[in-house]
């Protein structure tokens, strides 16, 4: 094989079999020298966070609600875990040989406010991970990351609610002269 064959051999099989060399949908937002790689599971000094992503024909978005079955990655072994989609991260700059792929989501038991946060402040860029997960985009190739129906994460958010803590109502004045309760603290105020 020529030179030039193999070249334009190996630019066929980057193309046909490298779904992570342009997997991104949208214009990514690069974020230089993270410094949670950690915790955001890279080892790159760059990485691009999109908001879509690609795979196999498919296109997955950022709010996006899935289900990572049991045992599909480091962090998922028990349960399933049922999460929103909040970012993809593709380490390295666009055209960069190798670099892993990572989607960040949000668990279901986790509020809004505990989940990752994408900072732009004077040009600087920053990606807290907080409390949501970092897996790998091949956890889609595997088959154990599908997206969920809005009826299923329904019944998922309900079972949640049924584990959370009740709450107390308080009573108040007028409530309480109807049940024929005083009102008054039972335990001593200091």
């Amino acid at each position: 094989m020529k030179k030039k064959e193999y070249e334009d051999w190996i630019l066929q099989m980057h193309e046909r079999y490298d779904d992570e060399a342009h997997c991104g949908e949208d214009q990514p937002v690069l974020v230089v020298s993270p410094a949670n790689k950690k915790a955001l599971r890279i080892s790159a000094e760059v990485a691009r966070v999109h908001k879509s992503l690609k795979r196999k024909g498919v296109t997955w978005k950022c709010g996006q609600k899935i289900k990572l079955f049991r045992g599909a990655c480091a962090g998922v072994h028990n349960n399933n875990v049922y999460a929103t989609i909040e970012y993809f991260l593709l380490e390295g700059l666009e055209g960069d040989p190798g670099g892993g792929a990572r989607i960040i989501c949000r668990p279901l038991s986790l509020s809004v406010d505990k989940g990752c946060i994408l900072k732009i402040n004077n040009g600087d860029t920053s990606l807290d991970i907080r409390d949501s997960l970092s897996v790998p985009v091949s956890v889609i190739d595997s088959g154990k990351c599908v997206a969920v129906e809005s009826n299923e994460w329904d019944n998922q958010l309900e079972k949640q609610r049924q584990k959370s803590p009740s709450t107390i109502d308080l009573l108040d004045a007028e409530e309480c002269q109807e049940l024929g309760v005083d009102g008054k603290p039972s335990i001593p105020e200091e």
